[in-house]
Parts: C-alpha cells; structure tokens; sequence
C-alpha cells in the first residue's frame, strides 16, 4: 500500500512558528495569550474561516503566506517531530508499504528536517508552491509511480487535504494533532481518525483486510 503524509502539522509540529507570524501581521494577537486562550478555536475554524476571522483579505494573505514560507527556511530547525511518529514511520515502512510525502511546505526544508531527525523511510517528497494544489501532486503520484488511488492513502491534519484527497479519488486518515480539530475535520467527513500516532498503525492493518 501507499501511504502518503503531509508533513506540517502531522509529521513536523510546526505550530508554534506559524502562530507567531500570525502575530506580527494581526495587531493585537499575543503570542503566549493566543496559545493558552484562542489556539483551540483557531483550530476549529478553516483556513477561510481564520482569514475572515482575522480580517485578512486574500492579496494580504498571500503575502503572509510567502513570507511564511521564506521565514521557515530559516526556522525549520525549531520544529520537532510529534511524539510517536518515528516509530510509526519504521513500523510502516518494516511492513512493507510504499511512504511518500505530499506537502505544501518546501521540498528542501522538508528533507533537511528529515535528514536531521534521521528519517530515511520515505520514496520521495512532492512539494507544491499552492497551498491548495495537493491534488494534482497526488495524481502526479499516481502516475509516476505506475500506481492507483485505490492502493494509496493519504494522512494529512487539516481540511484542505480532505478536499485534495476526494478530489484526487484518494482515502484519507485525518489526523487529529495538526492544525485543525477533530471537530472540524468531522465536519467533512474523512474516511478515518487518528487521535494518536498508534491509531495509524490500526487503521492501516485494517484497511489491508479489506
């Protein structure tokens, strides 16, 4: 089987990085504040829903976004891997199946992470320039690797890899660690939860009894 991770928010904790540059753009947002008084409804809300929120227009928030971007090839080091991750990618990768990564965050900043944390496990990394262009990397995938949505699941943390995977064809895992809730993700209707790294593992043996 092929299972695909996104990477921010499911296998790197890059939460804290992305909050603060929230905060240099948002007048008003405390660092330390939001975190132990707003984070969890900023996780319950989309991407769209936090833009309105905010009061970001779209042109801003492009900006914010491809700065966000230049910011971590400098701030990458300070993210970690989730707790429990490194085993399930062994584990995964012992039984055989095919591991890839589809992300939005920079191809060389991802492999620099995983040289880093010594994470050899993976057959390649897709990254995409669109925040919300998963899609086309999944089926780019598919096509690449000579192999189809019906073999593959993808394990990502937020909405907008729902909405890739069921444009792509593609089963999804969502995670419930990253940035958006299990809340919210249930109210788009992800073909499986994972409230710990573990849960991965079941769901993974279980879909290979199907």
């Amino acid at each position: 089987m092929n299972i695909i991770f996104d990477f921010d928010g499911t296998i790197s904790d890059s939460m804290l990085p992305s909050i603060r540059h929230i905060a240099k753009w948002v007048p008003g947002v405390d660092v330390d504040e939001f975190i132990r008084g707003e984070l969890e409804d900023f996780r319950d809300r989309t991407i769209q829903e936090n833009l309105s929120f905010f009061k970001i227009s779209k042109i801003r928030f492009a900006i914010m976004y491809f700065l966000y971007k230049n910011e971590m090839e400098d701030g990458v080091g300070e993210t970690k891997i989730f707790d429990g991750m490194r085993a399930v990618l062994d584990q995964l990768s012992r039984m055989g199946h095919s591991l890839f990564i589809v992300t939005s965050h920079s191809k060389k900043n991802v492999e620099d992470f995983l040289m880093r944390n010594n994470i050899s496990v993976f057959k390649h990394v897709y990254s995409s320039k669109a925040l919300f262009g998963k899609h086309r990397l999944l089926k780019k995938l598919f096509l690449e690797y000579k192999t189809g949505a019906d073999n593959s699941v993808y394990v990502g943390d937020e909405v907008r890899d729902i909405q890739a995977c069921k444009k792509a064809g593609v089963r999804i895992i969502s995670v419930t660690w990253g940035y958006n809730s299990k809340k919210l993700l249930e109210r788009y209707s992800p073909d499986f939860i994972a409230e710990s790294p573990a849960d991965i593992l079941e769901l993974v043996s279980q879909m290979r009894m199907i």
